[in-house]
């Protein structure tokens, strides 16, 4: 008995030692400045860009370790990461398969127009089981001004595809929403579609990098599909909605429908936009209206120039509970602040729903009838000028000590700076009762 478990220590102590020189063999050949060059000088020639890999290294777990990586073509760089992590089963490879893949500040460099532009080498059939990347970035370049950096992303993404057909899952903690993003791609090179879920937890949570899933709820759905039209441009249809999504100070409740199209050279966009919602997010505007619009449904139009870095909104509709707004208006994003013209037309707004713009002494009063008005705006973005023309025709005033059965108006005025001029008002009054019992009236 004692001989063959000697022979068996004796096999299991060789297999150890075998074991123990193959990986100091792999990690010496890994650690060589040969094997790195020449791994370098192989991604070069398969991918056609230029890759840099500082340092290699192999973890006892066969995970191998990539530092200082960056990848440029032309010169110019594309990715850059300060460590990337690979670990790889022996059953990886048959499968084209990476079973995790983690990235340590990784920054990516993109075009917008590379985005869009189909490519004619076909994609690698690779799947990753998950992909994690810490503080990490993107740099979107449009073409037309400054770039659109996003920065201090997490990520923690389970069966990443990277074959002809996109799958494609992504759920990260999001600081800004205070709530956890999942984010699924699928499809094609013909057709893709997106859905974006949005978790906040019914308390602010203390920041971490990914919230229990169990103290969230879904706050916010969408779904795009995303097709490439036979003239070359670009259609973009989605549709989602809110449930109590925070947003800064506001809660958003509603639902909407859209409609992009971005054409084949990416410098035009045109947009469409169905709104409806239960309440009107008022706190998330530049200046603060003390308004209760109540129920909101709204339709906007318009195009996005990136030349001129111009937003056009040729149709602005809205229908409130105190009223409905019509007009069209533009926003020159390219300048600092940005600066809006817009022409609005306010038709049917009640009197009584103003009375919070009323001074205090007016607000006693109960007002029956409606008002319309004409608008202008102009000036930077969160303070503009506002000019226009308020009229109403045959409204009552009531009061304790007062009343007028009808009450006419015109009145042109300016709003500058959180401060109402009026020139100039006309007022018509018949029928003006004053006192208790009625004791002074007018006709």
């Amino acid at each position: 008995m004692n001989v063959p478990r000697k022979r068996l220590t004796v096999a299991g102590a060789l297999l150890l030692a075998f074991l123990v020189l193959c990986y100091a063999a792999l990690h010496w050949v890994i650690r060589s400045e040969g094997f790195r060059t020449r791994l370098q000088s192989d991604l070069n020639k398969r991918t056609g860009y230029e890759v840099r890999i500082d340092d290699l290294r192999l973890s006892p777990w066969l995970s191998l370790a990539a530092s200082g990586v960056i990848v440029a073509k032309n010169g110019s760089v594309l990715f850059q990461g300060k460590r990337i992590v690979c670990f790889l089963s022996p059953f990886d490879l048959f499968y084209g398969r990476i079973s995790r893949l983690s990235l340590e500040s990784p920054r990516l460099h993109l075009s917008l127009q590379d985005i869009f532009s189909p490519s004619d080498k076909s994609p690698p059939n690779l799947t990753i089981g998950t992909l994690n990347i810490d503080d990490g970035g993107i740099v979107l370049e449009t073409g037309h001004g400054e770039p659109v950096a996003l920065r201090s992303i997490f990520v923690n993404a389970q069966n990443v595809s990277l074959g002809g057909d996109i799958g494609l899952q992504l759920r990260t903690y999001v600081p800004a929403v205070n709530g956890t993003v999942a984010l699924s791609i699928s499809g094609g090179a013909a057709a893709k579609q997106a859905k974006i879920a949005v978790e906040q937890a019914e308390e602010k949570s203390p920041v971490r990098l990914l919230p229990k899933r169990g103290a969230e709820k879904t706050v916010l759905e969408a779904r795009f599909d995303i097709k490439k039209k036979e003239n070359g441009v670009y259609e973009v249809k989605g549709s989602g909605r809110a449930d109590e999504f925070r947003l800064g100070p506001e809660r958003i409740k509603g639902q909407f429908d859209s409609q992009f199209a971005l054409d084949a050279k990416l410098k035009s966009l045109l947009f469409s936009l169905d709104l409806k919602m239960p309440h009107f997010p008022a706190k998330l505007l530049p200046v603060e209206i003390p308004l209760n619009p109540g129920p909101v449904s709204a339709t906007l139009g318009g195009d996005y120039a990136a030349a001129q870095n111009i937003l056009t909104l040729r149709k602005i509709s809205a229908a409130s509970g105190i009223g409905a707004l019509e007009g069209a208006g533009a926003v020159a994003l390219g300048e600092k602040p940005a600066r809006l013209t817009a022409g609005l037309r306010l038709r049917e707004i009640a009197l009584d729903s103003l009375k919070p713009l009323m001074p205090e002494p007016l607000r006693a009063f109960t007002y029956t009838g409606k008002l319309a008005a004409d608008l202008n705006l102009s000036g930077a973005y969160d303070d503009p000028m506002v000019t226009g023309l308020a009229w109403n025709d045959g409204a009552k005033v009531a009061g304790e000590n007062i009343s007028l059965a009808q009450l006419s108006s015109k009145i042109p005025f300016q709003w500058a700076r959180s401060s109402l001029h009026v020139k100039a008002g006309r007022f018509q009054v018949k029928d003006l009762v004053v006192g208790r019992k009625g004791e002074t009236q007018f006709k």
